[in-house]
Order: C-alpha cells, then sequence, then structure tokens
C-alpha cells in the first residue's frame, strides 16, 4: 500500500533535453509535458538511458500540455530517465529516491 510521503522526500526538475533524473532506485511520481509545437512526444524509462525499461510514452498532437499521474507512484528500480523525442519546450518531472535501505 502506497503511504504518503512528506514534501521534502521528493525532487523534481524542468528539463528541456533528454536527461537521466535518478541514478538508482526511486518512485517515479509525475511528469508534465510542455509542448513547443504539435506532436511533441516523450518516452520515460526504468533506468538511466533510452536501453532501460520504457514506463510510458507522453504525446500531444496539439499544442496542449499533457500530463501523467499515475494513481500510485511507479517503482523504478535502476533509475528515472526522460527521452525528449519531439517538439517539446520542457518536461516537469517528480520523483523520490529510495533510501538504500528501501531497495
Amino acid at each position: 500500500m502506497y503511504k504518503p510521503r512528506d514534501a521534502k522526500e521528493y525532487a523534481w526538475r524542468r528539463i528541456t533535453a533528454s536527461a537521466m533524473l535518478c541514478k538508482g532506485a526511486c518512485d517515479f511520481v509525475y511528469a508534465d509535458l510542455h509542448p513547443s509545437g504539435a506532436d511533441a512526444e516523450i518516452e520515460i524509462f526504468d533506468g538511466e538511458s533510452v536501453q532501460g525499461d520504457l514506463i510510458t510514452g507522453i504525446f500531444t498532437s496539439i499544442r496542449v500540455n499533457r500530463e501523467f499521474k499515475p494513481t500510485a507512484p511507479i517503482y523504478c528500480k535502476r533509475g528515472l530517465y526522460i527521452n525528449i523525442i519531439a517538439r517539446t519546450c520542457c518536461v516537469f518531472v517528480q520523483w523520490r529516491p529510495r533510501l538504500a535501505k528501501e531497495g
């Protein structure tokens, strides 16, 4: 069962290029795609690069922000990587790094 956490335990970042956001285990919480034009697209991976496991892709055919809010955080065993594919101004991402004792 998911337990709410204190805000100080979460990390966030606004990125404008593909980036590894967390090296190691974490809980992916939220992403908000801000397109620079129609057909904006990103991918979210469990891992340190696009070689990791694909969690989801976010796409918008019109210039409207798109959110991805899982009902519960998604456990990423090998890190968190965001791949910006096309027409994306920025992506706002939230995650919670896991402590070593949490696995």
